[in-house]
């Protein structure tokens, strides 16, 4: 067991300077994250911890060289971390039942190009357009399908009402 452990702390050392790392650097940070060696390191950590029977626990902070703390996008470090485990599926799960149309009615299936069409026209705003944003640079980073649900759908987070967002062109139309 000391041995899992002293790797689990080599680990949690190199994870903690990928992200320091990342997160110091502003200017493209979420490329970075992405690009960086968090799927070898973070990546290694969580399937390591996942593996021993540990649910991790991630908070969403990182820190600059200087020492100061900064917050840290969830869906953006869960697009990560999802692409450094190479997972096939990433689950976001939030407070609303998917992406919303102009009208208000869940969007049941979006590609890539319906992205960049909710972001272009303002349909998708705010904190929306950060989480689109995390779930494109998942599908980029090889994760074969986002689904964004309600996280308290009674169905569980495998089944909940949401929006499933693939690389796959989709045919949509809109209303609006």
């Amino acid at each position: 067991m000391t041995r899992v452990k002293n790797k689990l702390m080599s680990e949690q050392m190199k994870a903690k300077m990928l992200m320091t790392t990342a997160i110091s650097a502003k200017k493209n940070w979420t490329r970075m994250l992405m690009r960086t060696s968090v799927r070898n390191h973070a990546g290694t950590l969580m399937a390591d911890l996942v593996r021993l029977g540990y649910v991790p626990a991630l908070a969403c902070l990182g820190v600059t060289e200087a020492g100061q703390i900064l917050n840290v996008n969830a869906d953006t470090m869960a697009a990560a971390l999802a692409a450094g485990l190479g997972a096939r599926r990433l689950i976001i799960a939030g407070g609303t039942a998917g992406v919303f149309d102009q009208q208000g009615q869940t969007i049941p299936l979006l590609d890539l190009e319906g992205i960049d069409a909710l972001i272009g026209d303002g349909t998708a705003s705010a904190g929306m357009i950060a989480k689109l944003r995390a779930c494109r640079a998942a599908l980029d980073a090889s994760v074969r399908e986002v689904a964004i649900v309600h996280g308290r759908d009674p169905k569980g987070l495998g089944e909940a009402a949401g929006t499933r967002i693939t690389m796959e062109k989709v045919h949509v139309q809109r209303n609006g």
